[in-house]
């Protein structure tokens, strides 16, 4: 696998499926169910990560609705996930 930024194509991603570990951390706020949605389809191999319950320290000012957790928080979540570090993590959504 070539080296790689915090952002990649999906191309690359196509490319380099089976050396990353997916996560699908969709995440609405009109009120449509991120985890149905998940299951309703994802790319193969994902795993559902809630950026509310995983990826975000609890609502601050200035941080925002989804501030950064702490690193150790940040493991926690992703060990509980089934993520050790092994491969390369991606984590996708679909709005943008």
């Amino acid at each position: 696998m070539e080296d790689f930024g915090p952002l990649v194509s999906a191309e690359w991603l196509a490319d380099n499926l089976d050396a990353v570990k997916l996560f699908d951390s969709r995440s609405y706020l009109d009120g449509r169910s991120a985890p149905d949605a998940f299951v309703e389809g994802h790319l193969p191999g994902a795993v559902f990560v809630s950026l509310d319950d995983d990826l975000s320290a609890p609502p601050s000012q200035p941080g925002g609705r989804h501030p950064f957790p702490t690193p150790a928080a940040f493991a926690t979540a992703m060990g509980r996930l089934g993520y050790a570090g092994a491969k390369p993590a991606v984590i996708y959504d679909d709005v943008g």
